[in-house]
């Protein structure tokens, strides 16, 4: 149920601002991707795919592997 509402969340905030997702950079700036990144290990499969979703959704990795927000070049 969290991993939707982040879900939810993260999209109300790209609808709001394409280029500056406003609580995209909030959880990124308050750890949430190393809180996904672990819940990447997880070993419920729902989880798992949840995660991955919003993962790669709303932020992508850099070129060191690092993911970061999509929509910011921080």
């Amino acid at each position: 149920m969290a991993l939707e509402g982040l879900s939810k969340v993260l999209e109300f905030g790209k609808q709001l601002s394409s280029e500056n997702n406003p609580y995209g950079l909030i959880a990124e700036q308050y750890g949430l991707l190393e809180s996904l990144e672990e819940l990447q290990l997880h070993n419920n499969e729902m989880v798992f795919k949840k995660v991955q979703e919003i993962l790669t959704t709303y932020f992508e990795p850099d070129e060191d592997g690092d993911i970061k927000l999509e929509q910011f070049s921080i």
